[in-house]
């Protein structure tokens, strides 16, 4: 038996983006990593450029399909 607490498994995150404001919607998923390291804007490496606008962010995978229909996005785009 294993002492301390078991290992969690973090959902994958979903995030779209536009590079401009009427631009073309792009999706992006990301595995093992938190939330707040997306959405800090003080990282000096942050995962999504600081000039792109963030639509809308989700945890875990059934956004993925959601977020392809409702933005008519074909693949994940990968960064």
């Amino acid at each position: 038996m294993s002492k301390g607490r078991p290992p969690s498994v973090i959902p994958p995150i979903v995030v779209v983006y536009r590079k401009r404001e009427k631009g073309k919607a792009y999706m992006s998923v990301f595995e093992n990593i938190n939330v707040d390291s997306i959405i800090n804007g003080r990282k000096k490496n942050s995962l999504i450029p600081d000039n792109y606008l963030i639509e809308e962010i989700g945890v875990g995978s059934c956004f993925i399909e959601d977020y392809k229909t409702s933005y008519d996005i074909k693949k994940i785009k990968e960064l």
